[in-house]
């Protein structure tokens, strides 16, 4: 198999504390149609290899071999991950391999481990005494594949003729593998850099290799599924989706081949896995990197780029100030070119939201526009970036840009007269909620269906205990507020108001909070005072179970009562046909924060209680 020396030799660099190699390749030479590519490779300004060839790949991996060969670096061995590779084997053949431990000798603070792999009653030969458990579970990887070779050549790639142990070992032997450590172990290479931070790298450079071992950690069969195609028959583009028994994720957006689909399918699909087991996968670009074309993301923008010519996204520690990041408003004259089929869903005090079609990936989007007045705007962003979770909305991108708002006299149409001006504006591009909000399907809702509306409950509360658990109060939670994929997956959105547990910038988000005119489900105390916490986000969930369990005929019927629904005083009938509910519904009402219950407990009440036995109306 072919080396990944670019790859070995910047290790060899990084072990052996020499600067990083700077690979530099001049323009092509030769016709159109026979092109030849030179690259040179330099460490600390000096020519250590030059290689010529018909690819710029091919090239700069030619060229990193000669460099380290002048290093004296001779004799590069690539090792694969064996663990990976294995992986990748046992979910196509629907086997499981399981890792079993035969020994651990030696003193206590220097214990070194022997494993053996195990598929079903078989067991593969057991790996020599490895210093870390990770290591010693590579080597015996490394054996199991060997021996599948033999009997299915075809099955497994050509494997190295030794397994070269890098971790220090004083008993390595060249009939085993060397390789990263996953498994988070702080074991030590000989030159003092950690086998996990190489192997973390390596994993998210593949990410189709990290599903497949965590899935088989887990027990569970792994499959990607082809999504759609389009484009013309020259220039094919696909889509991919993985799914497990228990589970189906994200499908990808459309990509140039079906390897690069897959990849970003799996990258997806561990997104939400990290929410979940956030110990058992390594930290995630925040966003998938096409390295079919370098420098560009799953979700490109019209937005500012640095100097390397790659998307500069808004990170949680994003200022607005370009002279601390290198943020700008875009010049581009459209903030939206990169888009089409443009409709606007909603428009508030300040800013919008519209319905777009990226025109690269023929996604719909929808992208929210709010005006620029000072670095809080960022806040929803650095929320967005960080909150990875199956009900919150998604964050794709953000970038800066001009967009055109009428005055707030104005009527908000897209008629051209004299009051639109134009404002720096911040760009959030997000998943579409194709369902709409929970607003618009309580209004819809004829009549009360006590499942359906726990089943929505849960998935509100769960959202809801995942931002706490973050640190963060939304602090606007309202049915508006909350939407619906179109699989009808429930998602908790807008997080313009959002703010740290701090209580560093209390005041100033309350006078926020009131000009934002939506004190109907505010709590008390986040209207009368500039004091409060994450409890202020329970009172709303109060009054949204509520709406979810009773049906106002008209409006006025709505206003009339809902001032006493606040106070706890619910109409005539819905304690009888709801009396469990209504003692949990003043619990979230209460004008005690401390005697509301936190999202925890109620996850924790709701998903233990079965359906309620009282009749729905």
């Amino acid at each position: 198999m072919e080396k990944n020396c670019k790859g070995l030799l910047i290790e060899f660099c990084i072990k052996n504390s020499r600067s990083q190699p700077r690979f530099e390749m001049p323009e092509a030479t030769g016709p159109p149609h026979d092109r030849v590519f030179v690259c040179q490779v330099f460490i600390d300004d000096k020519l250590v290899g030059e290689a010529k060839d018909k690819t710029k790949k091919s090239a700069e991996n030619t060229a990193a071999k000669m460099a380290l060969q002048a290093l004296g670096k001779r004799n590069v061995i690539h090792q694969p991950d064996y663990i990976a590779l294995l992986n990748t084997y046992s979910q196509e053949k629907k086997q499981a391999f399981n890792f079993v431990p035969v020994s651990c000798v030696g003193p206590a603070h220097n214990p070194e481990f022997t494993y053996r792999v195990k598929s079903g009653d078989r067991l593969f030969p057991t790996s020599s005494a490895k210093r870390s458990k990770k290591q010693a579970q590579k080597a015996a990887a490394y054996l199991a594949l060997q021996e599948i070779r033999r009997e299915f050549p075809n099955e497994i790639p050509e494997l190295p003729e030794g397994f070269i142990d890098e971790s220090g070992s004083e008993n390595s032997s060249l009939s085993e593998s060397a390789g990263g450590d996953i498994s988070g172990n702080r074991s030590r290479s000989e030159n003092g850099f950690s086998d996990s931070a190489s192997a973390t790298s390596e994993y998210q450079q593949d990410p189709v290799a990290l599903l497949h071992h965590f899935c088989q950690t887990q027990k569970w069969i792994l499959d990607f599924l082809d999504g759609g195609q389009t484009g013309p028959a020259h220039n094919r583009q696909f889509s991919c989706k993985a799914k497990t028994e228990q589970r189906s994720f994200p499908e990808s957006n459309m990509r140039k081949t079906k390897k690069l689909a897959r990849k970003e399918a799996a990258f997806l699909a561990l997104k939400e896995l990290k929410s979940e087991f956030p110990s058992d996968i390594p930290d995630l670009p925040k966003v998938f990197v096409d390295d079919s074309s370098k420098g560009q993301s799953s979700a490109p923008s019209p937005g500012p780029s640095s100097e390397s010519g790659m998307h500069m996204s808004l990170t949680p520690n994003s200022q607005l100030s370009s002279s601390s990041s290198g943020l700008a408003p875009s010049s581009v004259q459209n903030p939206l070119g990169e888009f089409d089929n443009i409709t606007e869903l909603d428009r508030g005090a300040y800013g919008k939201v519209v319905k777009a079609r990226k025109i690269l990936d023929e996604k719909l989007y929808a992208v929210k526009i709010v005006q620029v007045k000072g670095n809080k705007v960022l806040e929803e962003v650095k929320a967005l970036a960080r909150l990875e979770h199956q009900n919150i909305v998604r964050y794709n991108t953000a970038w800066l840009g001009k967009d055109d708002f009428s005055d707030s006299s104005e009527s908000s149409s897209y008629s051209s007269d004299l009051s639109r001006k134009s404002y720096d504006c911040l760009y959030i591009q997000m998943e579409l909620c194709e369902n709409g909000s929970l607003k618009r399907w309580i209004k819809k809702m004829n009549k009360v269906n006590k499942s359906e509306s726990f089943n929505i409950f849960r998935q509100i509360i769960e959202g809801v205990k995942y931002i706490h658990s973050q640190k963060l109060i939304h602090r606007d939670l309202k049915p508006a507020n909350i939407f619906f994929t179109k699989d009808m997956v429930v998602k908790i959105g807008d997080f313009g108001l959002v703010t740290q547990m701090t209580g560093e910038e209390e005041k100033k988000a309350h006078e926020r909070t009131r000009r934002t005119g939506t004190p109907t489900y505010m709590a008390p105390e986040q209207k009368d005072n500039n004091k409060y916490e994450n409890k202020v986000d329970i009172y709303p969930l109060g009054l949204i179970l509520f709406e979810l369990l009773w049906i106002f005929n008209t409006g006025s019927e709505r206003a009339k009562e809902w001032s006493n629904v606040r106070e706890g005083e619910f109409p005539s009938g819905f304690e009888e046909q709801n009396p469990v509910e209504k003692y949990e519904i003043c619990k979230m009402l209460s004008h005690d924060p401390e005697k509301r219950p936190l999202a925890e407990e109620l996850c924790r009440s709701f998903h233990e209680r079965k359906t309620f036995d009282s009749q729905t109306r």
